[in-house]
């Protein structure tokens, strides 16, 4: 990953408003948009997209911040954020578990 244009500003136990709040575009600050997240061994990431006015930007994430968003991510009902999560199987501590 290259570089970040934004850090995350939740903890873990915030309200799923606040964690999506982080995730809002910096150019309209609109909510409404598609974030990817991308979880790596040093640098965890999220990409976001605004559906409003097509900015798109990357949100670096610690590995708390990944865990919620993993376990508990904000929903369409609570937010208009979109959060697309990698799946278990696919996540980077999984892979070492896979039988030979």
């Amino acid at each position: 990953m290259d570089g970040f244009d934004d850090v995350a500003r939740f903890r873990a136990d915030d309200d799923p408003q606040l964690v999506a709040a982080s995730f809002a575009c910096p150019v309209c600050l609109g909510l409404d948009g598609v974030a990817r997240l991308l979880i790596e061994r040093d640098d965890s990431e999220v990409e976001c997209a605004c559906v409003g006015c097509g900015t798109a930007w990357t949100v670096a994430v610690d590995p708390a911040q990944v865990m919620r968003l993993v376990l508990h991510p904000p929903t369409a009902e609570e937010t208009r954020l979109r959060l697309l999560t990698p799946r278990m199987a696919d996540a980077p501590w999984s892979q070492h578990r896979r039988a030979a």
